[in-house]
């Protein structure tokens, strides 16, 4: 039931003071523009259950507070980093994934031309997406694959879930299949260590010393299994530190050509940034694998 709406004929100008210097000091860091972008017009926010913002293209984002909405409509999904051929946007591009990308990729041109035709998302095709938080790119994911793609939605923590689950059943989406797991390298329950929202993870060194709930894991290969699955064409990793284990209960999928991984490799595991292990394990299972500018990770088997 909807507790409280309001309707808007201009851009949304949210006036938390604190929103207001968070994003100055982003300006400030990433020498921005602060030139409002008239791209999306918020017609109507309110509260259902979440926090919501609709859209003038008719797209309803739910999210757990009204404040921060406005960047990750445009980080998440107007300018998403799932656009993995496209330059970071100057201005909402502000996240690891986004700035690397596959146009300054550290490869040869040839190289780079074979990644920029063969990595992308394409329509069709069958994704999955671990680490889908609100599902704000989830719903990009949807966009790109079309109504004969799919995307597999896998978020760990509870309350996220809500969210997202929210914003797939609002927003009428047919062609998302969302999971309420973590994904790791085995099966049974599992802690989640967090901080706030987006702030959790599997891995204790990660988040160690904040709370935890217990949650349900399984590996990925049996998630696909229950979902009649026996092949993807890509699966993108974004899971706080939780990739390498996650590429360990990946042992079939794994072995199947015409796949396509993108992982984050920007994080710490075992005392060494996590790319060279994800690395490591993605050759030996016959991947051709390259490194981004943040050690975002692309690999691909023919």
């Amino acid at each position: 039931m909807k507790i409280k709406t309001s309707t808007h004929n201009q851009n949304i100008n949210f006036n938390s003071s604190l929103f207001h210097i968070i994003r100055s000091k982003l300006y400030q860091k990433f020498n921005w523009s602060t030139k409002e972008d008239n791209r999306i017009k918020i017609i109507e926010t309110g509260i259902d259950e979440f926090s919501f913002a609709k859209t003038n293209s008719n797209r309803i984002f739910y999210y757990n507070n009204i404040k921060n909405i406005l960047l990750d409509i445009f980080s998440r999904y107007e300018f998403s980093h799932y656009e993995i051929n496209q330059p970071a946007h100057k201005k909402y591009g502000i996240h690891r994934n986004h700035i690397d990308n596959l146009t300054n990729i550290k490869i040869d041109s040839i190289t780079k031309k074979m990644l920029i035709d063969k990595m992308p998302i394409k329509k069709g095709e069958t994704v999955v997406e671990l680490g889908a938080f609100y599902g704000f790119g989830t719903m990009k994911l949807s966009d790109m694959v079309g109504n004969k793609g799919k995307v597999i939605a896998i978020e760990a923590d509870k309350k996220n879930f809500q969210i997202l689950k929210k914003n797939i059943d609002m927003n009428n989406i047919s062609n998302v299949v969302t999971v309420n797991k973590g994904v790791w390298n085995e099966s049974g329950k599992g802690t989640l260590y967090k901080i706030k929202n987006q702030g959790n993870s599997l891995v204790p060194e990660f988040l160690k010393n904040n709370s935890k709930d217990e949650i349900d894991i399984d590996t990925l290969d049996n998630i696909l299994i229950s979902n009649n699955l026996d092949s993807v064409d890509l699966i993108s990793m974004e899971i706080n530190g939780a990739e390498i284990e996650a590429l360990q209960g990946m042992e079939k999928i794994l072995s199947q050509n015409k796949l396509r991984i993108i992982a984050a490799g920007w994080y710490e595991h075992d005392n060494e940034l996590s790319f060279k292990k994800l690395v490591s394990i993605l050759e030996k299972n016959h991947f051709k694998v390259f490194v981004g500018v943040q050690n975002r990770v692309y690999a691909l088997k023919d």
